[in-house]
């Protein structure tokens, strides 16, 4: 028959206290000689409750959520070792009630407590998910539990599978950055918990470099440039604090020269409009880039700082040079030397350009040339910065003309340039997109925008040019926003607070995507040359120590040596191999066409 005894589960999930003297009955069936019969239906009738109350907590009538139900079972296992500890006084007992209790309440329920076996995934895994995220004190009482059954490594798996279905949801994302370095610090919290760090390279390996990894650098490259420009901080510690964060996630991209070659064409912006919050900042980034990736990787780079930095050196001497030859005039000349291969390189346009300018060009590249022999100077309209003296006259007023610095591209400057009256009895000028493209040799695309950035300003006296539309004209729609016959004349009302007017370029949004889409295209062509030659000049380098090796040794080698900073697959190889054995870098042996030799 079974004793009072073996009801005590009951009361001590319910809360009541027993009448029933427990230590005394215990030492009254062990004088008997009958402790092991009684310690057996103990255990196996606590089995069988908590299996029961258990499933009830899940399911049944006592439905929890997952944190409560963690937190009972936690309080359950440390109520009965206290009360086995007190009652029982016997080691063996503590510890098969200590496993029975760990197995019905953790063990039995580990695939629902990490939604693994739950149909509906919405319940299960998501209440484990949503533990994840918050990543409090419950998810060290989970770890304990499961560290007390030795499953560990389930608790690890289903932290991985959360980690890389929040990630591949965050890379979907138009900008994933923001939710990428949310997700990482979430990793590092969950595993600081759970004692397994190696979790955040598992994932986010797998996650930044999905789908061939050629997403997440571009947009790493452009979440750089926003902070290096202090787009997203206001103060250099948490610029600094946010690089260092940024850095991290480069260090698990696999693809580094599809970010290195967008970062490039960034930081060419940011050097040319002197748009970087601090240079000590960027060349602290040059650095830990040189430190994770290499000198070469970074050559380019440091090369355009070099540029910047030389040709500053170099309008120091100019201007001397200028005053040495009585040179100069009222055009304020600064050129930036760009080293051909360092930057990359936009379309050119043969504009017509001021006389006064044109002298100045003339003026500097012969001191150039005369300076450095043998060099060349190819003029790169299209990335200069100009500033513009504007004088507006106040209307029925003898006061003093307003006088303002317009600060913006020299495309635009040279369309506003074709503006401005000769002297003053000139009538005031109206001019058309055909007399504009035709007066600079500007592409018309390129003229239309400048003239939108001049003309399209939210506050109507700070716009520079006023537009007027042909309403005749069967011509517009969004993709024609300025029609031959629409005219532009300057805005005589001009008026802004500020002295200097930064007057930024701007598009339409299908101009724009238009515009992204061929940098794109010009970016991925250059990041697919530069990696022929890099696995190129691998193969080489390679065959050149060997002298003979064999295919799968060859792939082996390339794979493991970390030589080429972007994924690759054994095809691209081969048809590498291909172009090298044309071009007679290599050859197959005679009687083996999987082995190679190097041709001296």
């Amino acid at each position: 028959a079974k004793v009072p005894l073996l009801e005590q589960p009951d009361f001590v999930v319910e809360g009541q206290q027993s009448d029933f003297d427990v230590k005394n009955g215990v030492q009254m069936v062990r004088d008997l000689g009958f402790y092991d019969e009684l310690e057996e239906l103990f255990v196996e009738e606590s089995r069988t409750f908590y299996l029961k109350e258990g499933s009830s907590l899940f399911e049944g009538d006592k439905l929890q959520t997952l944190p409560k139900y963690i937190e009972i079972a936690q309080k359950l296992l440390n109520y009965n070792n206290s009360l086995v500890g007190k009652y029982f006084n016997s080691g063996s007992t503590k510890l098969k009630i200590k496993y029975a209790l760990e197995e019905c309440l953790v063990k039995r329920f580990m695939g629902r407590i990490l939604g693994t076996n739950v149909a509906d995934d919405s319940s299960g895994a998501n209440q484990f998910y949503a533990l994840l995220d918050k990543s409090d004190q419950t998810l060290h009482t989970l770890y304990n539990l499961f560290n007390k059954i030795n499953a560990k490594d389930e608790l690890y798996n289903a932290v991985t599978l959360w980690g890389k279905a929040r990630g591949e949801a965050f890379v979907s994302e138009s900008n994933p950055i923001p939710s990428l370095l949310s997700l990482h610090k979430k990793l590092c919290n969950i595993t600081e918990i759970i004692q397994n760090k190696g979790i955040i390279k598992i994932v986010l390996e797998t996650v930044l470099n999905e789908g061939g990894g050629n997403k997440v650098p571009q947009a790493l490259a452009k979440q750089f440039d926003e902070t290096l420009r202090g787009k997203n901080t206001t103060a250099t510690a948490k610029s600094t604090d946010s690089l260092d964060a940024l850095f991290v996630l480069f260090t698990f991209v696999v693809n580094k020269d599809t970010f290195g070659m967008h970062y490039r064409s960034l930081l060419g912006r940011r050097l040319l409009k002197e748009d970087s919050e601090s240079l000590d900042v960027e060349r602290s980034v040059l650095s830990k880039l040189k430190g994770e990736c290499g000198a070469h990787y970074t050559s380019k780079l440091e090369g355009m700082y070099n540029d910047i930095e030389l040709s500053a050196d170099l309008g120091v001497h100019y201007a001397e040079y200028c005053k040495n030859t009585q040179a100069g005039g009222v055009v304020e000349f600064e050129p930036k030397i760009l080293t051909t291969g360092y930057w990359q390189q936009p379309p050119q346009h043969d504009l017509h350009l001021p006389q006064s300018l044109l002298d100045h060009m003339k003026h500097y590249n012969d001191y150039y040339t005369t300076k450095y022999k043998g060099r060349r100077v190819v003029w790169q309209h299209s990335l200069g910065q100009i500033v513009i003296k504007a004088i507006f006259p106040v209307k029925n007023s003898d006061s003093k003309p307003k006088i303002y610095q317009f600060a913006l591209s020299q495309l635009m400057g040279l369309i506003l340039y074709q503006f401005n009256p000769v002297d003053d009895e000139e009538p005031p000028r109206e001019l058309t997109l055909p007399m504009l493209t035709a007066a600079t040799n500007i592409p018309e695309d390129e003229v239309i925008r400048c003239l939108l950035s001049l003309s399209k300003s939210k506050d109507k006296q700070q716009r520079v040019l006023l537009h007027h539309k042909n309403d005749t004209s069967t011509q517009r729609d969004r993709k024609n926003p300025i029609t031959p016959e629409d005219t532009f004349t300057v805005n005589t009302s001009y008026k802004s607070n500020k002295m200097r007017v930064k007057i930024p370029m701007m598009s339409s949004r299908m101009e724009h995507n238009a515009k992204l889409a061929e940098e794109e295209e010009q970016i991925s062509e250059a990041i697919m040359r530069d990696r022929n030659h890099a696995i190129d000049a691998a193969i080489v380098r390679l065959l050149k120590t060997r002298k003979v090796i064999k295919h799968h040794a060859l792939l082996a080698e390339l794979m493991s040596s970390g030589v080429l900073k972007f994924s690759f697959q054994p095809q691209d190889v081969k048809k590498r191999i291909e172009s090298l054995i044309e071009r007679e870098y290599i050859e197959r042996d005679a009687n083996d066409r999987n082995t190679y030799k190097y041709l001296a």
